[in-house]
């Protein structure tokens, strides 16, 4: 992604995970994915994106697709959500509890959003939660 974009001057790379705190996280690879474990042999640096996206920037657009963690990576967006009401496509369908509890605790801190629900295949895989600002 760093090598196919860096020429553009509006992208700034943090390379970080997202979370809903500051910690070291331990994961393992396995296939196409992968998964956080105490035993892992990789390791990320996470935070808060409240806490590393920069002041000057106001973000317009959050994508999460990461394997479970949204919930967490939500909790620590939560004041970005609430001042600057972005776009976001968030994915609900690693565990079955998403698809109720990601927009009970976006609209708790938002209620300035339109939900709509996406599924991109036939079966619950790849199924998107978008959240578009009300006008």
């Amino acid at each position: 992604c760093k090598n196919n974009l860096n020429k553009n001057r509006n992208i700034i790379f943090i390379e970080k995970g997202l979370g809903d705190k500051k910690e070291k996280l331990f994961f393992s690879e396995k296939g196409p994915s992968s998964t956080i474990c105490k035993n892992g042999k990789n390791t990320i640096e996470v935070d808060k994106f409240d806490d590393i996206i920069p002041k000057s920037i106001t973000p317009t657009y959050i994508k999460m697709d990461i394997e479970g963690a949204e919930i967490d990576a939500i909790n620590g967006s939560l004041a970005t959500i609430k001042e600057h009401t972005p776009k976001m496509a968030i994915s609900v369908y690693h565990r079955p509890s998403h698809i109720w509890m990601i927009p009970k605790i976006v609209l708790e801190v938002c209620p300035n959003y339109h939900v709509y629900l996406r599924q991109y295949r036939e079966t619950i895989y790849e199924t998107v939660m978008y959240f578009i600002p009300r006008k």
